[in-house]
C-alpha cells in the first residue's frame, strides 16, 4: 500500500506501516497519466504562455477634455512575471456602442507600458470601457482581455435612470464540484444578480415536490449565498425567493443524477489546510484521480481507490500552492473528469509597501519628497517597479474596494462575468470575507481549458504572433495589385521638422519601418518607387489594425454619480487641466519618436497634397 504525493519540485514516498490504519486502498498514482497531464501543461506553460494585461490609472473618474494618465504592466499568465513575447500593447476606450473613441497602441519594455488618452471635449457623459490586450493574447479568446469600466462625468445627462421594477433579475445555483447525485450531501451555492451584473439580497426556502417546506435560505453577501441538500431519488426542488426590491419568483433546482460523485472542499476552516471530500455511489470500486492545479502546473496530485458508501478526506497544505486560485479536479485513472471546484490560496506573502513624505503639510505648488520603501515577507527590502498616481482627495475619492493589480492578477482575471467590489476580498483576514470569496469562487469559476484538453494537450490554435515592436508595415504594389520586387518605401515624419527614412521592399513587395518609441499622434505619409525610380502606377496597402475588441454580453454596472453628484470642484478642475493642455500642446520632435539606430536619411520642406502613389496616415501609438 504505497502512496505517493507530488508538489512544485519533488516528490515523497510515504512508508506502508504508516498508512496501514486508513479504511480506503491507495495505489500509486498512474504513471501515464499524470506524465501526461504534466507534459501537455509544462507545453501550455512554455509554448502557449497566456499573457494577462492590468492598467493602472491616476483616477477612477474624468470628465470630457481631460487625460487618463495610465501605466500598463503585461506578464506571464502562469509566472505573473514580465512577459518575454508581446512588446507592443493595445488599449482602446470603448463607448456603450463599442465603438472606439480613442485607441492607443504602446511600446511595452520589459512588460511596462506607460501612456496617455485625451479624451475628446464634446465626450458624452456616460460609463465607458476601457479595455487592452495585446495581439498574442487574441489566441484565447477576449475573456482573457482586461477590461475596466470607467465614469466620465460632466454637467448635463445624457443617460436616464433605469426602472427598478422592469429589471429582470437571474438567480442561479451551483452545486459544489458541478452535479447533484441521488443519496449524496452536496452544498449548493447560489448567486442572484440584476442585469448590470451587481448582486443583490435574496431571501427564501426550498420545497421538495409534495409543496414541503425544507428549509430557509439567505444569501451574505451581494445576493451570494449557499445551503446543503441531499437529494432523493424521483424528486425535484424548488427555490421560491424574495428579492431586496419586494419582487418574488420561483425556480426549479438542477436535476440530481442518479450515480456520481461530489467533491468538497473547506478553505476557511484552517488557515493552513484545505480540507478536501470526496463520495460517490457509483458501483464497484473505482480508482480515482485527484489534482491540484495552480499557475498552469501541478501542485498536488494523488490517486486512490472508493468504495460505494466510502468517503475520501484529505487535508492538503495550503503552502504547496502559490498565492491565487488553485482548482481541485476529480477524474478517473483514464482522465474522465467528475468534479471541479475552486479555491483561493492566501499565503499572505504580499510586499508591505509604506510611503512616508518629509513633511505633514505643505504650501501651494511646495515641492513634496516622498520616500516608498517595500519589503517582503521576512520584511527584507525588496527591488521592484511601481507607478504611483497622485489625485486631490477632495476632487476624487478612491475606491478602496475597487479593481487593483493585486485583485485582478490574483483573482478576477481567471473567473467569469463581472464581479463586484473585489478589492472586499483582499480586505481584513475574517471569517466572513473568506466565506463571501469562497461562495464567489464556486458561482462565477471558470477555466482556460477542461480537464480532458489538458490531459490530451488539446489546446486552441495559435493564429496570432506576438509582436516585439512598434513598427509601419505595408506592401507596395502595381495599380494591378502586383507586388513591387526591389522597390523602395519613403517614410515622411512631420515633427517641428521634416524627416524621411527609406527602406527596400522584398520579393513580395513587403516593408517594414522599425524601432518607433513614442506615444500620441504622429502625421506619416508613405510613398512607394520601383526599382528604377518609378512613382506612377503604384499603390502603398499599409497594414492597419482593424480588429477591435467587443464589450461584454453584461452591461458594465451604471454608475449614480454621472451627473448628479458630479463635484463642480472637480469639472471646474477639468476645464483648467484642459487650458494647460493647450499652452503646452507642441507638436512632437523627431528626438522623441526615432530610437537611436535609426537612421534619418534628410530633412526638406513639408508639402502637401502629394501625389496618388502615396498614402498618408495619422497614427495613434
Amino acid at each position: 500500500m504505497i502512496r505517493y504525493k507530488i508538489t512544485k519540485k519533488w516528490a515523497y514516498l510515504v512508508p506502508a506501516l504508516l498508512l496501514a490504519f486508513v479504511s480506503l486502498a491507495f495505489v500509486s498514482p498512474q504513471t501515464d497519466l499524470l506524465q501526461q497531464l504534466e507534459k501537455h501543461l509544462a507545453s501550455w506553460r512554455t509554448q502557449y504562455a497566456p499573457e494577462k494585461v492590468y492598467l493602472h490609472l491616476d483616477k477612477p473618474r474624468y470628465t470630457p477634455g481631460q487625460q487618463i494618465w495610465l501605466k500598463g504592466y503585461v506578464v506571464d499568465a502562469a509566472s505573473l512575471q514580465p512577459t518575454s513575447k508581446s512588446n507592443v500593447l493595445y488599449v482602446d476606450l470603448l463607448n456603450a456602442n463599442n465603438e472606439a473613441v480613442q485607441r492607443l497602441k504602446l511600446k511595452a519594455e520589459n512588460g511596462k507600458a506607460n501612456g496617455d488618452i485625451v479624451l475628446p471635449a464634446n465626450l458624452p457623459v456616460g460609463q465607458y470601457t476601457l479595455t487592452a490586450y495585446t495581439q498574442w493574447m487574441r489566441n484565447f479568446g477576449e475573456e482573457s482581455f482586461f477590461r475596466k469600466e470607467i465614469s466620465i462625468i460632466g454637467e448635463k445627462a445624457t443617460t436616464e435612470k433605469q426602472d427598478k421594477t422592469a429589471q429582470q433579475i437571474d438567480l442561479q445555483f451551483f452545486p459544489e464540484g458541478g452535479d447533484l447525485v441521488q443519496g449524496l450531501q452536496s452544498r449548493v451555492a447560489f448567486k442572484a444578480t440584476k442585469p448590470d451584473g451587481t448582486g443583490i439580497a435574496v431571501t427564501g426556502a426550498v420545497y421538495d415536490a409534495q409543496n414541503q417546506k425544507l428549509f430557509d435560505i439567505k444569501d451574505t453577501h451581494l445576493g451570494m449565498g449557499a445551503f446543503t441538500l441531499q437529494p432523493q431519488q424521483s424528486q425535484r426542488y424548488q427555490a421560491r425567493v424574495t428579492f431586496e426590491d419586494g419582487s418574488k419568483a420561483e425556480y426549479t433546482l438542477p436535476e440530481a443524477k442518479a450515480t456520481g460523485y461530489v467533491l468538497s472542499v473547506n478553505e476557511t476552516a484552517n488557515p493552513e489546510q484545505v480540507q478536501v471530500s470526496i463520495a460517490g455511489n457509483a458501483s464497484g470500486r473505482q480508482s480515482l484521480v485527484l489534482t491540484g492545479i495552480s499557475r498552469d502546473a501541478v501542485q498536488y496530485a494523488e490517486q486512490f481507490n472508493l468504495q460505494p458508501g466510502q468517503t475520501f478526506s484529505k487535508q492538503v497544505a495550503k503552502a504547496d500552492f502559490p498565492t491565487g486560485i488553485a482548482r481541485f479536479n476529480l477524474a478517473t485513472a483514464n482522465g474522465e473528469p467528475l468534479a471541479e471546484r475552486l479555491v483561493f490560496i492566501d499565503n499572505q506573502d504580499n510586499m508591505d509597501i509604506s510611503l512616508s513624505t518629509d513633511k505633514k503639510t505643505y504650501a501651494g505648488r511646495e515641492r513634496v519628497t516622498m520616500q516608498v520603501l517595500a519589503r517582503d515577507k521576512q520584511g527584507k527590502p525588496v527591488s521592484t517597479d511601481f507607478s504611483l498616481a497622485i489625485t486631490d482627495d477632495e476632487l476624487v475619492t478612491p475606491d478602496l474596494q475597487g479593481l487593483n493589480i493585486n485583485t485582478y492578477l490574483l483573482l478576477t482575471s481567471d473567473l467569469r462575468g463581472h464581479v463586484q467590489n473585489p478589492g472586499y476580498y483582499f480586505e481584513e483576514n475574517n471569517a466572513a470575507r473568506k466565506e463571501a470569496l469562497s461562495y464567489l469562487l464556486m458561482t462565477q469559476g471558470w477555466r482556460r481549458f477542461a480537464w480532458q484538453q489538458a490531459a490530451k494537450g488539446e489546446f486552441p490554435e495559435l493564429k496570432h504572433s506576438p509582436e516585439t515592436d512598434l513598427a509601419v508595415r505595408g506592401t507596395l504594389l502595381t495599380d494591378r495589385g502586383k507586388p513591387v520586387k526591389g522597390g523602395e518605401a519613403l517614410l515622411y515624419l512631420k515633427g517641428q521638422h521634416l524627416a524621411f527614412i527609406t527602406t527596400e521592399t522584398d520579393k513580395d513587395g513587403r516593408f517594414a519601418f522599425e524601432g518607433f518609441d513614442y506615444t500620441g499622434p504622429a502625421d506619416m505619409v508613405v510613398q512607394g518607387t520601383d526599382a528604377r525610380g518609378r512613382r506612377k502606377h503604384l499603390q502603398v496597402k499599409i497594414d492597419e489594425q482593424e480588429y477591435q475588441p467587443k464589450l461584454p454580453a453584461i452591461p458594465a454596472p451604471q454608475s449614480e454619480e454621472l451627473v448628479a453628484s458630479a463635484s463642480p470642484d472637480l469639472l471646474t478642475a477639468g476645464k483648467v487641466e484642459m487650458a494647460a493642455a493647450d499652452e503646452v500642446n507642441a507638436d512632437l520632435t523627431l528626438k522623441g519618436i526615432l530610437l537611436k539606430d535609426v537612421e534619418i536619411q534628410g530633412e526638406a520642406t513639408w508639402y502637401s497634397p502629394l501625389s496618388c502613389t502615396e498614402r498618408q496616415m495619422r497614427l495613434l501609438m
